[in-house]
């Protein structure tokens, strides 16, 4: 997401555990700021 992101490119990450979504959104958070995001509502 982060390499996607700097480069200027769209993505889109999908993880099955929640532990390891948080810690990606922490990341990009410290690189971007804050984040749109959208759960799934099943």
């Amino acid at each position: 997401m982060v390499s996607a992101l700097v480069s200027g490119r769209q993505a889109i990450g999908i993880e099955i555990k929640p532990e390891y979504a948080d810690f990606a959104a922490k990341r990009i958070r410290k690189e971007f700021g804050e984040l749109v995001t959208a759960r799934a509502t099943a």
